[in-house]
């Protein structure tokens, strides 16, 4: 839906209370206007917002042409995401609740619209990462692969495979040696 001039006027006023008319004049007004309204509703209180929650003076037309440069490039931009535990349908057996979905979906949805850097949500993915392999009681050494093999290459070269020490490898029915971690002892010839 394409922004509606009553509604981007709305946002401007709500920007004026907290700035002041000065920094807002008509032909101010008419650029940001003209730049923007290809977007939906949506972008433009939600720029207001966060110019009014985080801005100490009146934001420049060009912040406006920022956020709009990144909305547009954005490949999601009419992806529709959950916002609430009630809108998200797990599969069955996830190990994720649907507040944990929920909030996954909150923070993609922060980075499309440019509210949290690359690194945030690449810091937020290795936290996933790490209640994933909690939850499934795998761990870093197999990699859920569940099997570990060790090469010794000294005078002589050999290898031994043993299932993982954590607790879906020991679960493992194959005849393999327990991995108990750092091994110390020779291998003989």
């Amino acid at each position: 839906m394409v922004m509606t001039r009553a509604n981007f006027l709305l946002n401007i006023n709500r920007l004026v209370e907290a700035f002041g008319d000065k920094a807002f004049t008509a032909p101010r007004i008419d650029m940001i206007w003209n730049r923007i309204k290809d977007l939906d509703d949506k972008f433009i209180n939600s720029v207001t917002d966060t110019f009014l929650a985080s801005n100490k003076f009146a934001p420049l037309p060009a912040e406006f042409f920022e956020l709009a440069r990144i909305e547009r490039a954005s490949p999601y931009r009419d992806f529709d995401l959950p916002k609430t535990a009630k809108e998200v349908h797990p599969i069955e057996n996830s190990i994720f609740s649907k507040e944990d979905i929920a909030e996954m979906c909150n923070m993609i949805r922060k980075k499309i619209r440019g509210e949290i850097s690359f690194k945030e949500l690449e810091d937020y993915g290795k936290m996933i990462e790490n209640i994933v392999k909690q939850k499934a009681n795998g761990c870093g050494e197999c990699n859920e692969g569940l099997l570990f093999a060790y090469d010794k290459r000294n005078k002589h070269s050999s290898a031994i495979v043993f299932k993982c020490g954590c607790q879906l490898g020991m679960r493992r029915k194959e005849n393999y040696t327990l991995w108990q971690g750092d091994l110390n002892f020779r291998l003989t010839p």
